[in-house]
């Protein structure tokens, strides 16, 4: 993903999302990190959208927790600063970009990430968005309400 071309929420979302995976003890950052980071950032557009999409956002981060606590953990010593993005959350990324050219924007903010998460969702993500609910286009609806076309 080129950081030149992220918004400031968007850096600061995948920053959290690196936080959540160190202090989980997870050697790679998975989708489930950058959607927990991105729902759990207080009064975020994220999170208001979903809550207009009926969801209870609190619960949808309790769930996130829950399938960050089953990935694997590295214990012992390792080096500071040394994440791996995963297969699956480098896919979300692209995606996230490829919306925002599509959506005619010069920049990628937090909401080209959610979609790029629903969009090209691993397994865990897959089954967190059957349980509560979540679609792409339901998302999409909420969004167009905010920002218009």
């Amino acid at each position: 993903m080129n950081l030149q071309k992220a918004t400031q929420k968007t850096i600061e979302a995948l920053q959290n999302a690196q936080t959540v995976a160190a202090q989980n003890g997870n050697q790679q950052m998975e989708q489930a990190h950058l959607a927990f980071a991105i729902l759990d950032a207080k009064e975020g557009l994220i999170g208001n959208l979903v809550t207009k999409m009926g969801q209870d956002v609190s619960a949808l981060v309790g769930d996130l927790q829950a399938i960050i606590e089953k990935l694997p953990k590295v214990s012992g010593s390792r080096e500071a600063d040394k994440l791996y993005v995963s297969r699956s959350l480098d896919k979300a990324l692209a995606e996230a970009e490829a919306r925002a050219e599509k959506m005619g924007d010069e920049y990628t903010s937090v909401e080209h990430l959610f979609l790029g998460i629903l969009s090209a969702a691993d397994e865990d993500i897959k089954a967190w968005q059957k349980r509560a609910g979540l679609t792409v286009n339901a998302f999409l609806a909420a969004l167009r309400e905010v920002r218009g076309n």
